[in-house]
């Protein structure tokens, strides 16, 4: 399958990943192509509540107040998030290399890509 219509590269993250913002920007583009998310996560939706209330205008004893709940699936720390924006920043020149078809990776190259993205890899 060859890619031909996405956001050219280089990608950057955000402050090298740092930036709470999580956006991951083209550079020539001029424009975010990802967000990374850390925090709580899950699926927002919206919800009432009733609360007792005394209205003076309309002589209600309850109020109606409408807010947003959350159901939670998990955590992303933010030092994985901050990860995955290096690793995500770094797709364009990955896929460059694939398509060159440089999928024999020299130790140099390996240790270059380990530093770029700083993941530890266990021997």
């Amino acid at each position: 399958m060859a890619l031909k219509n996405y956001s050219p590269g280089p990608w950057k993250a955000c402050h090298g990943g740092e930036c709470s913002c999580g956006f991951i920007w083209s550079t020539p583009a001029d424009h975010p192509v990802a967000k990374v998310e850390s925090g709580e996560w899950g699926d927002d939706y919206p919800a009432v509540k009733i609360v007792p209330s005394e209205h003076r205008l309309t002589g209600t004893s309850f109020e109606v107040t409408a807010y947003m709940e959350q159901i939670g699936y998990g955590r992303i720390d933010p030092e994985v998030a901050q990860q995955n924006a290096r690793l995500i920043a770094l797709s364009p020149e990955m896929l460059t290399l694939l398509q060159q078809g440089l999928v024999l990776l020299t130790v140099e190259e390996i240790n270059e890509w380990k530093n770029r993205v700083r993941i530890l890899i266990l021997p």
